[in-house]
């Protein structure tokens, strides 16, 4: 399905650079990593792939879909494990968008200590 949707939006960008002047990526995104966490809402765990991180945005995918069903927009998933290469950490992330697929935006530890704390949801 992955495989099918990139190749959609490759011929799509090729019949639109045809028309009009689209510019070429200037650099990859950068690579995501393996991505651990339980859902915010009910409490259930989320395995999947980022597919682009780049320290300040991420986009999660999973194949599980149903575990995302209830997460919210403004939601905060705190203590989540990132595996990028061998290397395993924890990271925070406040959700900025959930369609099948997660758009998250990192959150330091200081900005979490300022959030309210009915708005944040620990797992």
């Amino acid at each position: 399905l992955e495989e099918l949707e990139m190749d959609h939006f490759k011929r799509l960008y090729q019949i639109l650079s045809r028309t009009i002047h689209l510019p070429q990526r200037k650099k990859p995104l950068p690579k995501g990593g393996q991505l651990v966490f339980l859902s915010p809402q009910d409490k259930r765990l989320c395995i999947g792939e980022l597919e682009y991180f780049d320290e300040k945005c991420a986009r999660f995918r999973t194949k599980e879909t149903g575990a995302l069903m209830h997460i919210q927009t403004g939601d905060i998933i705190e203590n989540a494990s990132l595996k990028q290469g061998e290397k395993i950490r924890d990271i925070n992330f406040k959700v900025l968008g959930n369609k099948g697929i997660l758009i998250l935006k990192t959150v330091t530890e200081e900005e979490l200590k300022e959030l309210p704390n009915s708005a944040v949801l620990t797992i």
